[in-house]
C-alpha cells in the first residue's frame, strides 16, 4: 500500500472526515448485500481511500452513486464524472502547500476509485475499456514534459551514400509527404501492430499443454529480428508500406504454424475472429492520431478530427504554414504536385508578418488552458485553434545536432494540442512524441517507419522535373501582443530540466559478462537491464561530485543572490544516498495491445543482499588471495556474492513476469529456486503480494525506460524517455542501443536544485552537474562491470548455493 506522511492537521482531518463518512455508507452497502465483502475487507478499502483519496464526503457519494447502478459498471462518461469529482474534493480539502507535498496526483485518485469499485461490488478492469495505462495517461502524462524524443540518421546519411542532392523545396515535401501519407495510413498502421501481437498471443494460449508451446513463446521475438520498417525489393507494384508488412507477417506466422494440428488451428482462427470483432476496432479508435487534445481541469479530451479537416503543420523561416492532407470534398490523399507547388510558393515567398513564437504556450500547464483561452484575443484563440487540425507538426527552422534531444525539442512545437513533432537538423530527424498517443516501443519504430518512406519519396522527387511555384499555403497569423505575451510568461509553467546524453558504456563487455555468468550457473540470470538498473542504485549511495563542482557551488554561496539555489544543489549531490525507488516501464502489448505497458517500481535490495558491502569484500578478498595469500575467503565470499546475484536476477525476473501479466500474486507464487540460500529465500519473501500498477507509478521517484537494441537495418540513434507530470519524479532515463552496438544513455534531470539554478542564471552549472553524474554513472557501471567478470572467472570450480 502507498505510505503517505500525516503530519499537517488539515490532512489528518481531512483523513478522518473521509473516513467516517466512506464508513457509514459502506456498513449500509454490507447490510443491503451489495457488497460482497468481508467487514475486514470493507475497512481495509475504507482505510486505503480515506488516505490516499482525502476528499471529505465525495468518495461516500460516488460509492453511494456506483452502488445503485445495479450490478452494472459504470460508463466512460461517468468514471471520469466521479474521478473529476475526487480531484476536486481533494482540492476543497487541502489547502495548496499541503496538497503539493502529500497529494500524488492521479494515480492516487485513479487507485482511490478502483477501491471504490471494489467496494461496490465492481469490477475495476470493465470500468476501464480502454485499460487503465491509456486512461492514467489522459490525467497524468499531459504537459510539455511528458512527451519522449527519439532521433534517426537514416534519411540524410542515405542521400549522402547515394549522391543524391535535394533542393530544400523537395526536402521539405518528402516529409511533408510522409506525414501527409502517415496519417491516411494510421489505422492500417495500427491494426498492423494489433494483429502481430494478438496473431501471436492467441497462438501461445491455444497452444498450452502442447508440443508447440514453448516454441510459440519465442515467436514475438523472432519476428522483431526480421520485422520490415519498410517497402523491399520483393514489394509488389501496388503494396503500401503496412500491405506490405502485412503480407511478410502472414507469410511468416502462417509458416510457422504449418504443423500444428487442423483442431488446434482452427481454435486459433477462430478466437482471432472474435477478437478482431470485439477488440481491434477499439484499439485502433484508441491509438488513433486522427484528434487533438482537448485540455481540461484534471484531464485531457482526445477529440477526433475528420479526414476532411485533417493537415499537416510545417514550421519554415518561423512561421506556421497549414497542407491538407486530402484533395477537396474527398478523403483521397492530396497530390504531391499540390504539395510540391505549394512548398515552392512557401520557400519563394515566405510569410512577411512578425516571425511566430509560440514555445511559451508550449509551457503553459494544461489545466490552465480554460481560463488562458478565454482571455486571449479572439482572433488569436482562433489561429491556435488551426494548429489542433494538425496531428503532425513538421519544424525546418535550424536545429543543431550536437544538442542533446531535450534541447533539439526545445523550439517551436505548436502549444501541446497534437500528436507528434518532427525537428529536420539537416543530419538527422527528431520525432517528439506524446505518450498519450505512443509508448517508447511504437514510438521508435513509427520513427524508423516515418524515416524510411521519407526516404523513399526523396528518391522519387529527385527524378522529377523543376515544377512552378503554385499558391503559398494559409499561415496563421499568431499575433501574440505585447499584454499577451506577459500575460503568457506571469503563467505557471511546467518544470523545468536539463539533460545530458553519454555513449561511454562498453556494451561487448557486459555481453561478455552476461556468458561468464552463464558457464558459471544457469542461475546467474541477469540482463542487461537488470545490471544496469542494479549499478544505478550502487551509484546513488556512492556518487561523489567532481570537486570543481563543488567548488562552484561553494563560490556560489558566498552571494546572497545566489546561496539558496547553490545550497540547494549542494545538498543534493552531497547528502545521505539511499537507492531509488526506480519506475520500469514494461510492455503490455505483447499480451493486450490496448493495455500498452505495465509500469513496476522497483527498489534495489541493496541492503537485503548485502550486495554493495559483498561486493567491496569480494575484490578486497580477491586482491589478497592474488597477492599470495589464502583463498579460502575468497571462495566464501565469491559463493554468497553470486548467490546474492542470482537471487537479484530471480527477483527482476519475476517482477516483471507479474507487471507483465498485470496481475496480483501470492508472495508463495514466487518462491521458484526453493534450493536457493537462505538469504535469497529472504529476498523473495520480501517481494510485495501484489504489484498494483497505480501503487506503483505513486512510489517511482525516476523512471529508467530501455528501448533495447534496435533492429540490425535501423537508423535509430538516440532516445529520451517522458516525465509524468508528477514533480516528484526527479530523474528520467532513457536507454537505447543502435545497430552498431552503442549504448546511448540519456538522463533527464528535474531535481529542485534545477530550478532554482536556472531562476539565478546558472543554466550551464546545472547542465554541468547532470552530465557530470550521468559520466559517473556510465564510468562506474564500466568498472562494475569488469569487477564482476573478474569475480566470476576466479575459481571456477566455485558452485553457487553450496
Amino acid at each position: 500500500m502507498v505510505e503517505i506522511d500525516h503530519s499537517p492537521d488539515d490532512l489528518q482531518q481531512a483523513t478522518q472526515l473521509t473516513s467516517e463518512d466512506l464508513r457509514a455508507i459502506a456498513n449500509s452497502l454490507s447490510r443491503e448485500h451489495i457488497t460482497e465483502l468481508s467487514l475486514p475487507q470493507v475497512d481495509e478499502i475504507v482505510n486505503v481511500v480515506a488516505r490516499v483519496v482525502p476528499a471529505g464526503n465525495v468518495p461516500g457519494l460516488i460509492a453511494s452513486g456506483l452502488a445503485r447502478l445495479q450490478g452494472k459498471n459504470p460508463s466512460n462518461q461517468e468514471v471520469k464524472r466521479d474521478i473529476n469529482m475526487l480531484f476536486h474534493g481533494v482540492n476543497h480539502m487541502l489547502d495548496h502547500a499541503v496538497y503539493n507535498v502529500f497529494f500524488a496526483g492521479p494515480a492516487q485518485v485513479i487507485w482511490g476509485y478502483q477501491n471504490l469499485l471494489k467496494l461496490t461490488g465492481k469490477n475495476p478492469e470493465e470500468a476501464f475499456p480502454e485499460g487503465t495505462w491509456q486512461f492514467y495517461v489522459d490525467y497524468a502524462l499531459r504537459e510539455d514534459t511528458a512527451r519522449h524524443t527519439n532521433e534517426t540518421d537514416g534519411f540524410d546519411k542515405a542521400l549522402q551514400r547515394h549522391n543524391i542532392q535535394l533542393s530544400d523545396v523537395d526536402r521539405i515535401t518528402a516529409w511533408v509527404m510522409t506525414a501527409i501519407q502517415t496519417i491516411h495510413h494510421y489505422p492500417q498502421l495500427l491494426e498492423n501492430e494489433w494483429r502481430e501481437r494478438v496473431y501471436i498471443h492467441e497462438l501461445i494460449n491455444v497452444s498450452v499443454d502442447t508440443p508447440y508451446h514453448e516454441q510459440y513463446q519465442k515467436l514475438f521475438t523472432k519476428w522483431l529480428n526480421v520485422v520490415p520498417y519498410r517497402r523491399m525489393a520483393d514489394a509488389r507494384g501496388d503494396e503500401t508500406y503496412p500491405t506490405y508488412r502485412r503480407r511478410k507477417f502472414d507469410e511468416w506466422l502462417f509458416s510457422s504454424v504449418s504443423n500444428l494440428p487442423k483442431g488446434l488451428k482452427q481454435l486459433w482462427l477462430e478466437r482471432l475472429k472474435l477478437a478482431k470483432a470485439d477488440d481491434l476496432p477499439a484499439y485502433i479508435e484508441q491509438m488513433s492520431i486522427h484528434s487533438f487534445l482537448k485540455p481540461e481541469q484534471y484531464a485531457e479530451t482526445r477529440t477526433a478530427i475528420t479526414p476532411d479537416n485533417l493537415h499537416v503543420a510545417v514550421i519554415y523561416d518561423e512561421h506556421y504554414y497549414l497542407i491538407p492532407v486530402c484533395e477537396d470534398d474527398s478523403d483521397e490523399m492530396v497530390d504531391i504536385n499540390f504539395v510540391r507547388g505549394a512548398i515552392r510558393a512557401m520557400v519563394q515567398q515566405p510569410s512577411q508578418e512578425v516571425p511566430t513564437e509560440l514555445d511559451l504556450f508550449a509551457k503553459i500547464q494544461r489545466h490552465q488552458w480554460d481560463a488562458v483561452r478565454r482571455k486571449l484575443p479572439k482572433d488569436l484563440v482562433e489561429d491556435l485553434s488551426m494548429l489542433r487540425l494538425c496531428p503532425i507538426i513538421l519544424n525546418f527552422n535550424p536545429r543543431r545536432r550536437d544538442q542533446t534531444l531535450a534541447e533539439i525539442r526545445q523550439a517551436e512545437r505548436g502549444i501541446g494540442d497534437h500528436a507528434l513533432t518532427i525537428f529536420d537538423t539537416r543530419e538527422t530527424a527528431v520525432f517528439d512524441q506524446s505518450h498519450i498517443y505512443f509508448d517508447g516501443t511504437w514510438g521508435v519504430a513509427l520513427a524508423e517507419i516515418m524515416s524510411n518512406e521519407a526516404l523513399a519519396w526523396a528518391y522519387y522527387l529527385s527524378q522529377q522535373s523543376h515544377i512552378s511555384a503554385t499558391k503559398r499555403p494559409y499561415s496563421p497569423r499568431f499575433d501574440i501582443t505585447k499584454d499577451v505575451y506577459n500575460y503568457v510568461s506571469n503563467l505557471a509553467q511546467v518544470i523545468p530540466e536539463v539533460s545530458s546524453e553519454n555513449s561511454d558504456i562498453r556494451l561487448n563487455k557486459v555481453l561478455s559478462l552476461r556468458r561468464v555468468f552463464k558457464q558459471r550457473s544457469d542461475l546467474l540470470t541477469l540482463t542487461v537491464n537488470d545490471l544496469l538498473l542494479l549499478f544505478r542504485a550502487i551509484h546513488a549511495v556512492t556518487y561523489t561530485a567532481d570537486p570543481e563542482i563543488i567548488h562552484a557551488l561553494k563560490t556560489l554561496s558566498s552571494d546572497k543572490f545566489t546561496k539558496s539555489a547553490s545550497d540547494l544543489a549542494l545538498q543534493a549531490i552531497q547528502a545521505d544516498k539511499i537507492p531509488p525507488a526506480i519506475l520500469i516501464p514494461v510492455d503490455a502489448s505483447r499480451q493486450s495491445p490496448r493495455d500498452r505497458l505495465h509500469p513496476m517500481s522497483f527498489e534495489v535490495p541493496l541492503n537485503d543482499l548485502h550486495l554493495l558491502d559483498l561486493h567491496n569484500q569480494v575484490i578486497f578478498a580477491l586482491d589478497d588471495h592474488e597477492a599470495g595469500n589464502s583463498g579460502e575467503r575468497f571462495d566464501m565470499l565469491q559463493r554468497r556474492y553470486l548467490a546474492s546475484l542470482a537471487g537479484f536476477g530471480a527477483v527482476m525476473t519475476r517482477a516483471k513476469e507479474i507487471a507483465n501479466a498485470g496481475e496480483s500474486a501470492s508472495v508463495g507464487s514466487i518462491k521458484l529456486l526453493a534450493h536457493m540460500p537462505m538469504p535469497l529465500q529472504h529476498l523473495l519473501n520480501q517481494i510485495p503480494s501484489q504489484f498494483d500498477m497505480l501503487n506503483d507509478i505513486i512510489k517511482g521517484r525516476e523512471v529508467f525506460s530501455n528501448v533495447g537494441r534496435v533492429a540490425k537495418s535501423s537508423t535509430l540513434k538516440r532516445f529520451i524517455t517522458a516525465k509524468d507530470d508528477n514533480e516528484k519524479k526527479e530523474l528520467a532515463w532513457g536507454v537505447l542501443t543502435d545497430a552498431e552496438g552503442t549504448m546511448i544513455i540519456s538522463l533527464r534531470d528535474f531535481r529542485p536544485h534545477v530550478r532554482a539554478l536556472i531562476k539565478v542564471g546558472q543554466y550551464d552549472l546545472a547542465q554541468v552537474i547532470t552530465q557530470d553524474y550521468l559520466n559517473a554513472y556510465a564510468e562506474g557501471f564500466n568498472r562494475y562491470v569488469s569487477d564482476l567478470q573478474r569475480i566470476t572467472l576466479k575459481s571456477r570450480e566455485t558452485q553457487i548455493g553450496k
